[in-house]
């Protein structure tokens, strides 16, 4: 098991911080433009911003994470972020399938199914015996 971050967990929690950060502010600052862009508006301005708080939440752990040198000291956040990606992943794609959703949801389904799939392979790389 390795006792040190890898790379390309770096590069990943580099790429997820970016992405949360450019999403979270998105939904935070302009959510009613936002809502429209991408054709979901929301009923307050309020969900967006509870949304948008969340990704800048995760953002700044996938920051601080790929500062970190030693795998357990960033083990907890691959583990929330894996969840939290393939939880958003399947959730968005149910409600895509499931009609009422704006057809752009499927560019975030890909992307947030991709940043899982990426921290679920990079905690069992990290964790296998």
């Amino acid at each position: 098991m390795p006792a040190s971050v890898s790379n390309r967990l770096r590069a990943i929690f580099l790429a997820y911080s970016i992405f949360a950060f450019v999403l979270g502010l998105l939904y935070l600052v302009v959510p009613e433009r936002w809502g429209e862009m991408v054709d979901w508006v929301p009923a307050q301005p309020f969900d967006h911003r509870v949304i948008g708080a969340a990704f800048l939440a995760f953002g700044l752990g996938a920051w601080l994470a790929r500062r970190e040198s030693d795998w357990e000291r960033v083990r907890v956040v691959v583990q929330m972020n894996m969840f939290w990606c393939l939880l958003a992943a399947l959730l968005m794609a149910g409600g895509l399938l499931g009609g009422g959703m704006p057809t752009l949801g499927w560019v975030y389904v890909v992307a947030v199914g991709g940043f899982a799939v990426a921290f679920i392979l990079s905690f069992f790389e990290h964790t296998r015996a």
